[in-house]
């Protein structure tokens, strides 16, 4: 099925697989915690989260690898329960390829169709229709050696197309490779599975592959939901505080909202929630306008160069210090004052204070990745382009107020 606008309307009822309530447990560690996933006929599917969440288990389980300790797998409305690995034509594609050394091109893409016993005529046909959908025609004799980490990374993928799987499954299959090497292979793939009408489980712990990749996300946190949605809901409207720092968000404020107004150790400034009370709010980077006579007022304490835009770490005398993008007109200079406006639209509004998730627990498996990984940009079509500003190595493009 070759997606077009006009299989967007269906595609939210073609329900294919169900995940009803899995929890995988191994003695007293619980993987996976009464999970519910639903992919539809056609959709990808990004699982994300940090290592330790549970998202390789939950491939485990639908691949039949896994058996759970509760709930069930179902595919079209019937339960793979008693239905082995090899029988239910998924594909896996791993992390470090799991390509044979000592076979050819075509000899590793073929290696499944053997193993299930296809007529030498059927093998051919479908490994050189699957390496021309990874561009690789004319590779076939070739060694693994002497290819490349990409070239691997699409023998790899025509390997796991080849036996035409009704689902394909993707674990890390990026993360051995360097970033611009990833960063095309990410275009590649997602044109392909859109064009192939795909349906795809595609894991990571990279918020950059998972807003770049999916038609819809799910946020995984200790073996449970954090959030499901589609990319852009996910950016704009994080459920909570744990998934808004998990995705790089650092401006978390408590406030006090009134009459469209919050109230925080910032500034006061008009939202566009209509809520009272006390609430926990998340603004990202990129809702700030640098604005003479704007509410927030503050220093430049560090800017740094990120491509597109400078990001500005600004010190509130009287509130945490902010993360700023600006990308429009002179870009302020270390140690000068600014005052910035916050979009209204652009303002989130956590749960009341009291009940929002804080800062993770030093054994919270996200917590080494909260405040390392920024998040994509949220203008058009580019907002998953860039999601790791804060580890791009541009330490010797930035600023710093003594």
């Amino acid at each position: 099925m070759r997606r077009t606008v006009a299989t967007e309307a269906w595609l939210a009822e073609a329900l294919m697989l169900e995940v009803k309530g899995v929890s995988v447990r191994f003695g007293d560690t619980v993987a996976l915690d009464g999970l519910d996933v639903t992919v539809h006929d056609g959709e990808v599917l990004a699982v994300l989260g940090p290592s330790g969440c549970g998202k390789s288990t939950l491939l485990r389980v639908v691949a039949g690898l896994q058996p759970p300790a509760e709930g069930s797998v179902l595919w079209d409305g019937r339960p793979l329960d008693d239905v082995p690995p090899h029988m239910r034509n998924f594909g896996l594609m791993f992390q470090d390829f799991a390509l044979f050394p000592h076979k050819t091109v075509t000899g590793n893409v073929g290696f499944g169709l053997r193993m299930l016993g296809m007529a030498a005529p059927e093998i051919d046909r479908r490994v050189a229709e699957a390496l021309e959908m990874v561009g690789l025609r004319g590779y076939e004799g070739r060694s693994i050696a002497y290819l490349s980490g990409g070239e691997q990374q699409r023998v790899a993928l025509a390997r796991a197309l080849a036996p035409e799987p009704r689902l394909l499954m993707l674990d890390e299959p990026l993360g051995s490779l360097d970033r611009t090497l990833r960063e095309r292979l990410l275009l590649e793939l997602r044109g392909l599975f859109v064009e192939l009408g795909i349906t795809a489980i595609y894991v990571t712990h990279d918020q950059e592959e998972a807003f770049a990749i999916c038609d819809r996300m799910v946020v995984m946190r200790a073996g449970r939901v954090a959030q499901i949605g589609t990319p852009e809901q996910v950016w704009r409207r994080p459920a909570d505080e744990w998934v808004a720092r998990f995705l790089g968000f650092t401006n978390i404020v408590d406030a006090e909202l009134a009459g469209g107004e919050a109230a925080t150790s910032w500034a006061r400034f008009r939202v566009a929630d209509r809520g009272e009370g006390p609430r926990r709010l998340v603004l990202r980077p990129d809702v700030f306008a640098l604005e003479e006579g704007g509410p927030v007022r503050g220093t430049v304490l560090a800017r740094a160069f990120r491509g597109g835009h400078y990001l500005l770490r600004v010190r509130i005398e009287d509130g945490p210090t902010l993360e700023v993008e600006a990308d429009r007109g002179p870009v302020p200079a270390v140690g000068q004052a600014v005052a910035l406006r916050p979009d209204p639209e652009g303002v989130v509004v956590l749960a009341d204070s009291a009940s929002a998730d804080r800062e993770p627990e030093p054994g919270d498996p996200a917590a080494a990745q909260v405040g390392r990984r920024g998040a994509p940009r949220s203008s058009g079509p580019d907002f998953a382009r860039t999601a790791r500003s804060s580890d791009r190595g541009e330490r010797d493009c930035e600023d710093v107020q003594p």
